[in-house]
């Protein structure tokens, strides 16, 4: 069944009605052409989801009757945040998708030295739909957040943050162990407890982080990983650790 975001889905009509608007009717009229008696799926994005059958499409909005109980899924075990020095272009829609569909729990737009990006308002609304988007396609209940902007430093400063890794050129080569290939992926550098299943990885950019960056991030106690002996475009970077913290925790 086709899947549409509906954020107020514990929220009906007191008719016991739910709309569906905006975009999502609009696909939902015009690209699937929904008709009465059609069932679709719901989800909020908080992990609550639910099937609903067409009762009504309108010009503008589609009315629904939610027909099976409200299903709840869990939010992923590793809470990952992502802090990403933006690349330009299509390349940040594309990272943004595919960390979604990894299940990556926060994106946050980092702002280093050497960042030639810095999104405004509009684009970080656009990349919010992205998320939809790869939601609907991956069927993921919860969405990733994108936060807005954030300096390194101000980030490093915070007393809150969680264990943190970031992409270095500096660490060692992270390789898989010779006497058993089906253990997990991991370096001496990068291998620590996890503290309250929550994970930052900081991505620098294009032109990497200055010494200064990386003498911060070190005092912070953020530990270097090294994915290999080539460099690495952002969302390459981005990507690869992602995948290399779920295979390490093994989620």
């Amino acid at each position: 069944m086709s899947r549409f975001f509906h954020p107020e889905l514990l929220k009906p009509l007191d008719s016991g009605e739910l709309l569906l608007e905006g975009s999502e009717a609009h696909h939902a009229l015009h690209v699937l052409r929904v008709k009465t008696g059609q069932q679709i799926v719901l989800f909020d994005g908080h992990g609550n989801s639910a099937t609903a059958e067409v009762i009504r499409p309108g010009r503008k909005d589609v009315g629904l009757r939610i027909v099976s109980g409200i299903q709840h899924s869990s939010p992923p075990a590793l809470q990952l945040t992502l802090l990403v020095a933006t690349p330009k272009g299509d390349r940040l829609d594309w990272m943004v998708e595919k960390l979604t569909e990894l299940g990556v729990s926060r994106f946050v737009p980092l702002i280093t030295q050497r960042s030639v990006v810095d999104p405004r308002e509009s684009k970080l609304e656009r990349l919010r739909q992205t998320v939809i988007s790869a939601c609907k396609q991956s069927h993921r209940d919860w969405l990733m957040e994108i936060e807005e902007p954030a300096r390194l430093t101000d980030w490093l400063n915070r007393k809150d943050h969680p264990t943190q890794w970031f992409g270095s050129l500096q660490a060692p080569l992270v390789a898989r162990k010779a006497s058993n290939d089906s253990q997990p992926i991991a370096s001496a550098n990068s291998r620590m407890p996890l503290e309250n299943t929550s994970l930052a990885i900081l991505i620098g950019p294009e032109g990497g982080w200055t010494s200064e960056e990386e003498s911060q991030l070190m005092t912070s106690g953020a530990r270097p990983v090294r994915l290999g002996q080539f460099v690495l475009r952002t969302e390459t970077a981005a990507i690869a650790l992602t995948s290399l913290a779920l295979n390490e925790f093994s989620l």
